[in-house]
């Protein structure tokens, strides 16, 4: 993560790539988010979003499932595209949420 607070996006998506070849479905979709998010950073807008589009196809819930659904649905959740047990933390969540 230093490595995108100081603008090195080159080189902060080598150490994406290692997450997102880790096995592990958590460190999978944080590596391909962080991946897009620095593509979109370098101007390769079409691969950030094919990134994030296969993260929704990937991946059935988690944290960078509902991310990567802001982003390919321009702040807004898409439920069909979320997975159910996300949609549930959301609607339970969404009970504490205070509008100003």
């Amino acid at each position: 993560m230093v490595r995108i607070y100081a603008r090195n996006y080159r080189s902060a998506l080598n150490i994406f790539a290692y997450l997102e070849k880790s096995g592990k479905p958590y460190y999978e979709s944080k590596g391909l988010y962080w991946k897009a998010r620095c593509l979109e950073k370098l101007g390769n807008n079409e691969d950030s979003n094919k990134t994030y589009k296969l993260i929704l196809n990937k991946f059935n819930e988690g944290y960078y499932l509902y991310l990567a659904n802001l982003k390919i649905n321009d702040g807004e959740i898409n439920r069909k595209e979320t997975g159910s047990k996300v949609i549930n933390k959301i609607d339970f969540l969404s009970q504490f949420i205070i509008e100003s």
